[in-house]
């Protein structure tokens, strides 16, 4: 991992039209307890199972999930010539928040910039509680998700699904251009999601080499 100088307020910038509220990084405010009667499988078809909700003993009350830098071994150094920079003041606001201990034990993020072109990829990852997560849950989570990236970016347009890494993704676009890419990497048993601008596609990029 390189931190670069200066990177958290980078991320903001680069960042700015994927936040809610300033943060860095959007994310559920609150995940449905009874959510979900599948889990995501490895195939990408449901399987029945019981939404987790338990909170890890780990995490103290009131605090969001703990920051693991291993998780960011799912992501490459280097992305279309582009380093993977990280800054821990980042992570702690990105994964700050108690509504993801419903769905998950630890998270990392990074991003990639092209200051030249203005393009940007930034990445977060969730170590998934049990490694899986039911899908309404997960859908919950993705719509909260684009919520927060569209916010400053003219709002939600869309959403699809192709096959990005051998894993089906779940593609959002916000009317001002910005994508989101959410998945799960169900051997490694996390979730990976995704905000990105500009025509390079770094998040299409980065989404298909994420776990490699």
């Amino acid at each position: 991992m390189r931190r670069a100088g200066g990177l958290a307020g980078l991320v903001l910038v680069a960042a700015s039209a994927t936040a809610g509220c300033g943060s860095p990084a959007p994310v559920p405010s609150t995940i449905p307890s009874s959510a979900a009667s599948a889990s995501v499988t490895a195939s990408g078809s449901p399987e029945p199972s019981t939404a987790p909700s338990a909170i890890p003993s780990a995490s103290p009350a009131g605090s969001g999930i703990a920051i693991d830098p291993t998780l960011l071994d799912l992501l490459p150094r280097q992305l279309a010539g582009l380093d993977r920079q990280t800054d821990p003041d980042v992570d702690a606001r990105a994964f700050g928040d108690p509504g993801l201990r419903a769905i998950g034990t630890a998270g990392a993020s990074a991003i990639y910039v092209d200051p030249a072109a203005g393009d940007f990829a930034y990445a977060t990852l969730i170590r998934l509680v049990g490694g899986r997560i039911g899908n309404s849950a997960f859908r919950a989570y993705r719509d909260s998700f684009d919520a927060g990236a569209c916010s400053q970016a003219g709002g939600v347009a869309g959403n699809a699904e192709t096959t990005l890494g051998g894993r089906r993704t779940f593609v959002g676009s916000c009317a001002g251009g910005l994508l989101t890419y959410h998945a799960v990497i169900p051997e490694a048993g996390v979730l990976v999601s995704i905000s990105s601008a500009g025509g390079r596609r770094l998040g299409e990029q980065l989404m298909t080499a994420a776990g490699g």
